[in-house]
């Protein structure tokens, strides 16, 4: 049993698949390129892919 992350229930690395989806869901809402996104501000990327509202 893989132990979960502190505080998240999340699975240990499992913040890497999070944070796939998340970019992926602003790629699509912005239609702008990965290559583009690799110049983009992480945090920014985050807030807006919408991916974390409640």
């Amino acid at each position: 049993m893989m132990p979960e992350t502190e505080g998240f229930g999340m699975p240990f690395c499992g913040g890497y698949a999070v944070g796939y989806h998340a970019v992926q869901a602003y790629l699509r809402k912005t239609g702008i390129s990965i290559e583009k996104a690799t110049m983009i501000d992480g945090d920014k990327i985050m807030k807006s892919s919408g991916y974390f509202e409640a």
